[in-house]
């Protein structure tokens, strides 16, 4: 377990074990003058008399209980036999002594939290909060534990490159309790339901999620070395990413299949995309609360395929064209980026769509006969409507603009010359009356939105000759509305 792991764990843990032995140990600081380790030399059977005494404070925190002894007195003992030469019949050192001796009473105890999670707990939210409870107690006492042999922990230890005290104590914990399948399986089975839950609407203790993921990703073998030609190497065995990840991606990928594949048949393509939305915002703010984010690419990517790639073609033929007549702006632009999101292949058929739109819904327009004298003002509203799509749903994107003008400018030829013909009449009515319906600028506008039509037609030439005939009139007959906006489209014209 890393350092920002164990600051985490010592953050919430008190360090009060030692606090209720003596009273006066309230005000007395550890102070040890003129130390000199290396004048020392304890006799052989040191260890021998000094070890009941630290097994003894040790089992008094394993049970939750106070040491007889006093934090002094047990700290200048770890520090003697870690710092000062002994020696004994076996020729072993005391720290490698201590070390050994701790472990097999840390070994002892671990393996007497298993029995309680193998017994019957039905319900499965109070068997995860049986294990978080076991688990947070454990993690209190092994904060302690480290603690009190700091010393053994920053010289022995740090030097023997072996897993410090804080790392054995976990990995006793991960070998005696977590790889024991019943309860890793009880575990994982657990918080899969209640995710689950969670996904169906139900309220969750997040708490208890968030703290028994952690669990699963900081309970790994962390600390074993090998000195190969000088290079440190690490065994990471995590069972978050062993056990829990790959069920948990699994049900994901069951649950928005199977998902999916209804609700793409039973709702309507608004109530799609906003159902779409709130699952992506939901695991998001799963990963956020108490999933690892190393998982949440894979989450996403599960959500997005299965609710967004896997149907685009039903969804561009579900009522598509009907959001753009009810100009459903924000349903459009809700599309347009979660089709951004699984990349150019969603946002291409988008566009398509887009233009297929254009191309039939502005045909129709035009070779309508009967509305002839209403074509140019309803070209120039679904022009409009459009540039609206365009700007607020498509935020101006280069490729859905060359898509609108490409799609407009083939509609619009549908229909040989009258388009032109019909343009050049319109344009013709407003620079007869436009300054009596409009205001110098209003018509400037209107022009120009003409022009843009304009623009569009092949038959530029039956425009010009419209133009020019229908020009010569108000100038003959002096029902020209403006000179100054006469100019302005001449102008206008010959740029093109």
């Amino acid at each position: 377990m890393d350092k920002d792991t164990r600051n985490r764990y010592s953050n919430g843990a008190s360090s009060t074990f030692f606090s209720s032995q003596n009273s006066s140990m309230t005000t007395k600081k550890l102070v040890i003058k003129n130390l000199k380790t290396s004048a020392l030399t304890l006799p052989p059977d040191y260890f021998d008399k000094i070890w009941p005494l630290l097994k003894q404070a040790l089992e008094a925190i394993l049970n939750g209980k106070n040491s007889p002894t006093n934090e002094e007195q047990l700290y200048r003992h770890i520090d003697h036999l870690c710092t000062t030469t002994t020696t004994n019949e076996t020729n072993t050192s005391s720290p490698s002594l201590l070390y050994e001796n701790l472990k097999i009473v840390l070994d002892d105890h671990i393996q007497t939290l298993r029995p309680p999670l193998l017994s019957d707990v039905n319900d499965s939210c109070d068997y995860l909060r049986l294990l978080n409870s076991i688990w947070n107690d454990h993690i209190v006492r092994s904060i302690l534990i480290r603690q009190l042999f700091i010393v053994l922990d920053r010289t022995y230890v740090l030097h023997a490159a072996i897993p410090s005290i804080w790392e054995l104590n976990q990995d006793l914990f991960r070998c005696y309790v977590m790889q024991n399948s019943t309860i890793s399986n009880r575990c994982i089975s657990g918080l899969l339901k209640l995710i689950e839950q969670e996904r169906r609407g139900e309220t969750i203790d997040r708490s208890l999620m968030k703290s028994l993921i952690r669990m699963l990703i900081d309970l790994h073998v962390s600390f074993i070395k090998q000195i190969v030609t000088h290079l440190e190497m690490k065994r990471n065995n995590n069972l978050y990413k062993k056990d829990f990840e790959p069920s948990f991606l699994q049900s994901t990928e069951e649950l928005y299949h199977n998902e999916g594949r209804q609700l793409i048949q039973t709702l309507e393509l608004s109530q799609y995309l906003s159902h779409v939305e709130r699952r992506l915002n939901e695991e998001q703010l799963r990963v956020k609360t108490y999933i690892d984010q190393s998982t949440k690419v894979q989450l996403i990517h599960i959500v997005e395929n299965n609710l967004i790639t896997n149907h685009i073609k039903q969804m561009l033929s579900k009522n598509f064209d009907a959001l753009i007549d009810d100009n459903r702006f924000t349903s459009v632009a809700l599309m347009y980026d979660l089709f951004l999101r699984i990349g150019p292949n969603g946002i291409q058929d988008l566009r398509e769509a887009f233009g297929n739109y254009i191309k039939v819904h502005g045909r129709a327009l035009v070779i309508d006969v009967d509305k002839d004298d209403k074509m140019v003002d309803e070209l120039l509203e679904f022009k409009e409507k459009l540039d609206c799509f365009l700007h607020e749903c498509f935020h101006n994107n280069e490729k859905f603009s060359n898509t609108l003008k490409d799609s407009f400018e083939y509609f619009i030829n549908q229909r040989v010359n009258k388009p032109a013909e019909l343009i050049a009449k319109a344009v013709d009515a407003r620079l007869r009356t436009g300054n009596k319906e409009a205001t110098e600028e209003e018509l400037e506008k209107i022009l120009d939105k003409l022009l843009i039509l304009f623009r569009f037609i092949h038959g530029k030439d039956v425009f010009e000759a419209f133009y020019k005939k229908d020009l010569a009139k108000r100038l003959l007959v002096g029902k020209s509305a403006s000179v100054d906006a006469e100019k302005s489209m001449l102008l206008k014209l010959k740029q093109g």
